[in-house]
């Protein structure tokens, strides 16, 4: 593996890089998620996506160069979960961060995202590969999100979300929604494709 057992690459930017998520695909390739920083500019958090071959190296058919940096808000961004479907195709939560614009309360959110196996966004699902969940609480909705393919494409997502604050503990709850292969909610799960 690289001679060395070990690989030290760069995703693009001269700043902090760090890794989140790791799946193995059918043929044996890795596909890291982590995320790339720019200590120029202190709200450029970015997801980025690598592809490595089974030696180490990096893929370059995978988005021309082995990476991709996926850039959804302008904000921190991080994976909290990756799966592959059975054709191949990428599917992420994006974790969105956006504290430069809005209160602590409400500056989680999530995205839906789906990329083809060679790191182009997914024009066929939701709008140019990303889906936008919305709030399902008064406050941030971004939490401890997963996500998992059901045998007949359909994505399971669940988030945790606040529903009050002060007085402390927060009041915490967790939402799984069902969305169709195309990325629209599955309105016949639950209620309107959501169960709280």
């Amino acid at each position: 593996f690289n001679f060395t057992g070990y690989h030290e690459y760069d995703v693009g930017t001269t700043g902090e890089e760090g890794l989140k998520q790791v799946v193995i695909t059918d043929e044996g390739k890795i596909l890291n998620a982590g995320r790339t920083y720019d200590p120029g500019d202190p709200f450029n958090l970015k997801l980025a996506l690598s592809k490595l071959n089974s030696d180490g190296s990096l893929d370059l058919g995978f988005n021309g160069s082995g990476f991709k940096i996926i850039d959804c808000w302008d904000g921190y961004e991080m994976c909290s979960d990756m799966k592959l479907q059975n054709d191949g195709k990428i599917v992420m939560i994006v974790q969105v961060d956006d504290s430069s614009t809005v209160p602590w309360d409400q500056r989680f959110f999530n995205y839906l995202v789906r990329l083809n196996a060679d790191g182009t966004f997914d024009t066929t699902f939701g709008s140019a590969g990303k889906v936008k969940l919305d709030s399902t609480g008064t406050y941030s909705s971004g939490l401890n999100s997963s996500i998992a393919i059901k045998d007949d494409g359909k994505i399971i997502v669940t988030q945790a979300y606040i529903i009050s604050l002060p007085p402390y503990p927060a009041n915490i709850d967790v939402a799984v929604l069902q969305f169709n292969t195309d990325g629209t909610l599955d309105t016949s799960f639950g209620t309107s494709g959501r169960t709280v």
